[in-house]
């Protein structure tokens, strides 16, 4: 089976309720195994309000395969900070999110426009 990559404000929107990214995760499930990056699980962990949150949130996303940063990773993240952190403002979270796409050959489904549609390499969902 084929994998892709969810970014975290996919992730938030559908915590949220939003019906769109729902129905959108939904259809990409019969065609994809969905995936996080590790950072994007650390991303949704810092935003619990409380215990009783935070144990929700960790079930929710041990539902997604769970992609760890490597060395190639790293070191593509390295890369793409050095071409596009000044010119367009890419932060690590970002980086490395697109890294773990980029290294691992899948695509990434995200609304984050604005900060992955500089990355050439980058196959995007929207």
């Amino acid at each position: 089976m084929k994998f892709i990559l969810i970014d975290s404000d996919i992730l938030i929107d559908f915590l949220k309720g939003n019906i769109t990214v729902s129905d959108r995760l939904n259809s990409l499930k019969k065609e994809y195994e969905l995936s996080i990056s590790v950072i994007t699980y650390m991303e949704l962990l810092v935003g619990a309000r409380d215990k009783k949150e935070l144990k929700k949130l960790i079930d929710f996303l041990e539902s997604f395969k769970r992609i760890e940063i490597d060395f190639a990773i790293s070191e593509n993240a390295i890369d793409l900070i050095k071409e596009l952190g000044l010119s367009h403002g890419l932060k690590i979270p970002d980086a490395l999110i697109a890294s773990t796409a980029i290294t691992k050959k899948l695509s990434l489904y995200t609304k984050n426009l604005k900060h992955f549609q500089p990355i050439s390499e980058l196959k995007l969902i929207k």
